[in-house]
């Protein structure tokens, strides 16, 4: 019995042999390309990710780097605006001090012409016109000439005296 079981075990071990044999065949002949291929292509794709993700790396360091960058020119800018305004409110304050100062300087000349020609006015009209009736009125009064004439001329020169009075005032 035990010769019939070493001959039944070396069968089974030969049987186990050639069926192990003929999985690892198949397996070699059919499955491992397959396997092969298929690690390989999973070879490649995990290679393009980490490729990908180093790029992605790469570009998000770049994108920060731009980030910064307009960060600090935009800020540049801004500073840039806010001088600008400053010196325009500036300037356009001093303009307006300035047209102030011409509208002013402008009242006074009007005013001064006006008065000029108000002046005027009375020295081509009124004055004679006084001066007419009064001489005719004193004439009248005082009969002598030589009284007449110096109170003619005292008036008259009261009358210069009033207006250099009144130049010197403005």
């Amino acid at each position: 019995m035990v010769s019939k079981d070493i001959i039944f075990f070396f069968f089974r071990l030969l049987n186990l042999t050639i069926i192990v044999g003929g999985a690892v065949y198949l397996f070699y002949r059919y499955v491992l390309k397959e396997v092969r291929t298929k690690i390989k292509e999973r070879q490649t794709f995990f290679d393009q990710l980490r490729s990908q993700e180093r790029e992605y790396k790469r570009k998000s360091v770049e994108i920060k780097r731009m980030i910064t960058d307009q960060d600090s020119l935009c800020e540049e800018l801004k500073l840039k605006v806010k001088r600008w305004n400053a010196s325009f409110t500036t300037r356009k304050q001093e303009e307006q001090a300035a047209q102030q100062e011409r509208q002013d300087a402008i009242t006074q000349i009007v005013k001064i012409q006006n008065y000029s020609y108000i002046r005027k006015q009375l020295e081509h009209t009124i004055i004679p016109v006084v001066l007419n009736t009064t001489e005719e009125s004193l004439a009248e009064r005082y009969a002598d000439a030589l009284v007449n004439q110096s109170y003619v001329d005292r008036v008259i020169e009261k009358m210069d005296v009033s207006s250099s009075v009144a130049q010197m005032r403005e």
